[in-house]
C-alpha cells in the first residue's frame, strides 16, 4: 500500500544540469552541438531525419539505437552562447534542453547544459523514473562531445 502511494507522488517533471570544460573553442563546441544533420558523434543515435531548417530553426526526428523516435525543435539559437530545444515523443514525454557556452580561453569552452523532462501520465512517470537519469544522460552526452572535439583537435594537428 506504501508503495502505491509513493508511485503517486512521482513528480511529473525531473530536471537536470551538468558543466564541463571541453577542449575547444566556443565556436566549435556550438557548432558541434548545433549541426543537427550530423550527430554520428553520439554512439545512442542511430539516425536523425531534418523536417525543417529555415534561418536557425530546425525541426528534426532523432530515433535512437533501440528504435525510440524523439520530435526536436529549436527554441533559442543564439550564435556561439545559447542553444534551447523542445523535445516530444511517447509515450506523453516532453521536454526542453538548454546550452550555454562560455569561453574559458583560446581553446577552452565551458558548457552547461540543463534538461527537463516532464511525463505526462502516471506509466511515463514510473518508466522514465526507473530507467531514465538525467544526470547519466547528460554525462555521457558531454563525454560523447568531448570525445568528438579532441579527435578533431588531433586530426588538425596532425596535418
Amino acid at each position: 500500500m506504501l508503495i502505491a502511494a509513493g508511485i503517486l507522488f512521482i513528480p511529473a517533471s525531473r530536471t537536470a544540469t551538468r558543466t564541463a570544460s571541453l577542449p575547444a573553442t566556443r565556436e566549435q563546441v556550438f557548432e558541434a552541438v548545433t549541426r543537427i544533420e550530423d550527430q554520428s558523434w553520439r554512439p545512442s543515435v542511430a539516425s536523425v531525419r531534418v523536417i525543417k531548417s529555415d534561418d536557425g530553426q530546425e525541426e528534426w526526428v532523432e530515433v535512437s539505437k533501440d528504435g525510440h523516435e524523439l520530435l526536436f525543435k529549436t527554441v533559442r539559437k543564439v550564435k556561439p552562447d545559447l542553444f534551447e530545444i523542445e523535445f516530444s515523443g511517447s509515450p506523453s514525454i516532453s521536454g526542453r534542453w538548454t546550452g550555454r557556452f562560455v569561453e574559458q580561453s583560446e581553446k577552452e569552452t565551458r558548457v552547461e547544459f540543463t534538461e527537463t523532462v516532464t511525463a505526462g501520465s502516471l506509466p511515463a512517470r514510473i518508466l522514465g523514473y526507473l530507467f531514465f537519469d538525467l544526470n547519466t544522460i547528460l554525462d555521457t552526452y558531454i563525454n560523447d562531445l568531448r570525445n568528438k572535439l579532441q579527435r578533431e583537435g588531433h586530426e588538425k594537428e596532425s596535418h
